[in-house]
């Protein structure tokens, strides 16, 4: 028997069989139920596919709309272009048939002038040409008196080039040691150039360097300050705007160099051994240089020109100035630059 709940009991069923308490069966449908339920869950995060025909259609539509546009466009502007080019055209052709027009009208006019003139030389005759050879003598005086004002005032522009022209003076400072290596002696060295003139020098370019010509031979030493005369002179003779101005009352524009005198050019010339009291070989090098500017009023290159010869001072008991002796080094103090007497130094 069944109760009103659904389960049954251990009572008589009618029949002498005790019933038996059943439980309902599990519906076969939960297992399905359950799986529809996961479906559903797992469907619910994948996107929608119901739609991706309408997109693609829009988005087909969509490019197709902007192929459209854009072949319009280009064939606006392909329209423009030629309408320009037609109106380019037009102004080119009219612009030259008014050239050709210019030029019949100056031919004509030419032609007309020649048979004019023509006409007015055969009537005037003997007169004019008495009236052209006046004109002609006074164009020769003119021409003779102008030529007589310009060496005039080439003849002032010489005296004020000379007095009131630039002229740069050298002013040299040792800057270091003059010290010796396996390579050969090093020293540095200070050229100012000073402009006592009274007008500015342009372009100056300076050369200079450390020579040791042999002894007794002045012609060595004259030729290498006219060989830096000749390096000097590439720069303000060029046409590039090279070289320092040097202005008059200024400070002096300073050169500096750092000359390597090799140990080959040393031992190339004789050296002088002295007395027992001064032992050693002795060395006599020059300092030669060349500054090359040219005039700001004129143009005119100049050049100044120094050769010093490079010795040092004796010691405080042995007053005087020696030879630099070959590997010793000398304290700048006691390097001196002494002015040769007979060649290297001028200015023109």
């Amino acid at each position: 028997m069944i109760s009103d709940d659904g389960v049954g009991d251990d009572r008589d069923g009618g029949d002498g069989e005790p019933l038996r308490k059943t439980q309902p069966p599990p519906s076969s449908t939960a297992p399905e139920n359950r799986k529809d339920s996961t479906s559903g869950i797992k469907n619910q995060n994948k996107p929608s596919l119901r739609y991706w025909p309408v997109i693609k259609e829009a988005l087909e539509a969509v490019s197709l709309l902007a192929v459209i546009v854009t072949m319009i466009f280009v064939g606006l502007q392909w329209q423009e272009m030629g309408r320009q080019y037609k109106i380019m055209n037009d102004q080119l052709t009219d612009a030259r048939k008014a050239a050709a027009e210019s030029r019949k009208d100056t031919d004509r006019l030419l032609t007309a002038a020649e048979k004019q003139a023509a006409a007015m030389t055969e009537s005037i005759g003997p007169a004019t040409t008495s009236a052209a050879h006046t004109a002609a003598d006074g164009l020769a005086e003119t021409k003779k008196s102008n030529g007589t004002a310009a060496a005039a005032l080439g003849v002032v522009g010489k005296q004020l080039e000379v007095t009131d022209r630039a002229w740069l003076k050298p002013e040299i400072v040792v800057a270091s040691p003059l010290t010796w290596s396996a390579a050969g002696a090093h020293i540095d060295i200070e050229v100012g150039w000073k402009n006592v003139g009274r007008s500015t020098a342009n372009r100056a370019m300076t050369s200079m360097r450390i020579v040791a010509p042999a002894m007794n031979k002045r012609v060595e030493l004259a030729r290498e300050v006219q060989e830096e005369c000749r390096m000097a002179e590439i720069m303000p003779k060029s046409d590039y705007p090279l070289g320092s101005i040097v202005w008059p009352g200024e400070p002096a524009v300073i050169f500096k160099g750092t000359f390597d005198i090799p140990s080959a050019q040393i031992a190339a010339n004789p050296a002088w051994r002295h007395t027992k009291e001064w032992p050693g070989e002795y060395w006599q090098p020059y300092f030669v240089g060349c500054v090359a500017y040219r005039l700001i009023n004129s143009g005119r290159l100049h050049y100044t020109t120094f050769a010093y010869e490079i010795v040092r001072l004796l010691p405080s008991h042995h007053p005087g100035v020696t030879l630099i002796e070959i590997g010793k080094d000398v304290p700048a103090e006691d390097v001196v630059l002494r002015k040769d007497s007979f060649e290297g130094n001028g200015a023109n």
